[in-house]
């Protein structure tokens, strides 16, 4: 229980730059997931988006010239 108290201690008693540098390199850590992201979305828009709209399209063209 004391070495937890020592730790926090040594956490509260750190300079605010430390702290800025590791909140930074948080933020570092996330950027393969956001560069994922980025070429992920355009192909979900491609293959799934685009030729689900595309026969929706057909089918209200078809209905459309029922009529």
């Amino acid at each position: 229980m004391r070495n937890l108290f020592q730790e926090i201690n040594v956490i509260e008693n750190r300079e605010p730059e430390e702290v800025i540098y590791e909140t930074r390199l948080h933020w570092i850590s996330f950027l393969p997931y956001i560069v994922g992201m980025l070429f992920t979305l355009p192909s979900l828009f491609a293959f799934v988006i685009i030729p689900v709209v595309h026969y929706r399209m057909r089918l209200i063209f078809k209905l459309l010239m029922l009529l």
